[in-house]
């Protein structure tokens, strides 16, 4: 009875000096409800797994919905968030507005508090004077020009024009594509998009003149102004064979891209149809056709795009003429003139995957964590707890920063996970989509291979269809045709005599007919 009463105070006197967990938490500003309970399962999870943590060392999730007020939004941060002593925040992005991102930014870096961006793209979050302790699983929009030069180098095109939208987003992509086409000699001459115009007539300052030799054009510009520009491209007749065209992910969304299939209707021959090959044959079936309603003109055109279209004052045939025309025409073979692809654009994998980079970014908090806690140099300090205290500058968050930047993730939920000394996700997986028929092809794809410990890019140029419904490749310049050739005069290497005909030149000279209006010779 004694022994056993011994065991059983040994025991309570080893539970009772046993140091309880260590529980730190963990902010996230998300914008819905169910990306809230992702965020509390991923915490969950790197709790689990025990290689993950320094033992007894526990992750606690404080959330909190993101609002569209941003001013709303620092406060509740404040009131939340800090009062909690988080030591990282994970941020998305609300439903409609986009300040609020940066204003989580603002408030958490003021005390060197990291954090994750799961969404945010803008170039700005990346300036370091103003979001001194941001980072993100998700690339900004400039990165794209890492693909772009390696899509030239491809295909092995040297000179581009570089159009881009003349915001932060725009400068900052311009300035990464000039940067990186540096070391491949790609020439590179740039324009932007005009917004001094009333919103409809925005235009775009290319500098493109009847001299400019080459055809690639790199587009960078949101939505909204890619609509303009597809516009005003369209009426310049830049989507004929031989031009390349390459646009931004946001670009690739506009709405009125030319990607259309080609209508049917036309009556004029085309400049890409040869002479009585297809065009007669179909006037001369709508001719003879007394079914079709007379409101069917002849006077339809097609224009030098390759595409046919309908003048906009003529009225359509019904559905039962279209009908027929559209058998003949197939049978002709006349869909072919047409353009059905035009351009090629990004698109980031998993860049809606919202659960996917807030796994990613809890298990990048953790290893940064688990790094921060076995470092010896220094102890943990408490995170700030008080918006209204002006407390000594947190040292452990600045430290804690440099470790979060140095992690990476071999096979993360959104690919391979590392940071640049900005904190902006680097080594993105990318699609390459061509635009055919109006439908998104993926022709390629620029991907992090873990053979090869670096990015790596694959691409089916047999598969994209070029403006013109061409299939090879264009060359991507232009060969000039308009050159002038003049002689001048200049001792010793010209010598010119005044002479009144050809025949008095003798064996060693040759006829000038030409006279300079300025010098009288």
């Amino acid at each position: 009875m004694a022994c056993a009463l011994l065991l059983v105070l040994a025991v309570g006197a080893v539970v009772s000096n046993a140091e309880p967990d260590k529980v730190f938490n963990i902010g996230a500003v998300l914008s819905v409800g169910e990306k809230i309970s992702h965020f509390v399962q991923a915490i969950e999870h790197v709790n689990q797994d025990l290689k993950t943590l320094p033992p007894r060392v526990r992750l606690e999730g404080v959330s909190l919905p993101m609002d569209r007020n941003p001013i709303r939004t620092a406060q509740n941060v404040c009131n939340h968030l800090i009062s909690a002593q988080v030591y990282a925040v994970i941020i998305s992005h609300p439903t409609a507005g986009e300040l609020s991102p940066a204003a989580v930014s603002y408030t958490c870096g003021f005390y060197n508090i990291p954090v994750i961006g799961i969404s945010s793209r803008d170039s700005s979050l990346s300036d370091k004077n103003l979001h001194t302790s941001f980072m993100r699983t998700i690339p900004p929009y400039s990165n794209q020009a890492d693909v772009w030069i390696e899509i030239l180098k491809f295909l092995n095109y040297k000179c581009v024009t570089f159009i881009h939208s003349s915001d932060n987003d725009g400068r900052s992509t311009l300035g990464r594509f000039q940067n990186l086409a540096d070391q491949p000699g790609i020439k590179v001459s740039g324009g932007h998009l005009s917004n001094t115009k009333p919103e409809s007539e925005k235009s775009t300052k290319t500098g493109r003149s009847q001299d400019v030799i080459a055809e690639i054009f790199i587009l960078y510009a949101s939505t909204e102004d890619a609509e303009s520009i597809f516009r005003e491209v369209e009426a310049l007749n830049m989507t004929l064979p031989g031009y390349v065209w390459i646009v931004s992910e946001q670009a690739l969304l506009a709405p009125n891209k030319p990607d259309e299939s080609p209508h049917v209707f036309y009556a004029h021959h085309s400049p890409l149809l040869k002479p009585g090959r297809c065009v007669d044959q179909i006037l001369k079936f709508l001719n003879s056709n007394a079914s079709l309603s007379s409101t069917f003109r002849q006077r339809r055109t097609f224009s030098t795009l390759g595409r046919f279209q309908n003048p906009p004052d003529q009225p359509t045939s019904s559905t039962e003429d279209a009908e027929s025309i559209f058998r003949e025409v197939e049978a002709l073979n006349m869909t072919l003139p047409g353009y059905s692809g035009w351009v090629i654009g990004l698109k980031l994998v998993n860049a809606t995957d919202e659960e996917s980079h807030i796994k990613d970014s809890v298990m990048v908090i953790a290893l940064g964590f688990r790094t921060l806690y076995y470092n010896s140099s220094f102890n943990i300090q408490p995170a700030p707890s008080d918006c209204s205290k002006h407390d000594p500058v947190w040292e452990t968050g600045q430290r804690f920063i440099g470790f979060l930047k140095e992690v990476t993730l071999q096979e993360g939920k959104t690919g391979h996970v590392a940071f640049d000394d900005k904190g902006d996700r680097i080594d993105s997986n990318y699609d390459i989509i061509n635009i055919v028929n109006g439908k998104p092809n993926t022709v390629g794809e620029y991907v992090y291979s873990l053979m090869k410990t670096e990015m790596t890019l694959s691409l089916n140029i047999q598969e994209i269809v070029w403006p013109g419904n061409e299939l090879k490749k264009p060359r991507g310049y232009i060969v000039p045709t308009h050159l002038k050739v003049v002689t001048v005069a200049e001792k010793p290497f010209t010598w010119i005599r005044e002479v009144e005909d050809r025949s008095m030149c003798m064996e060693d000279e040759i006829f000038c007919p030409k006279m300079n209006r300025t010098s009288g010779t």
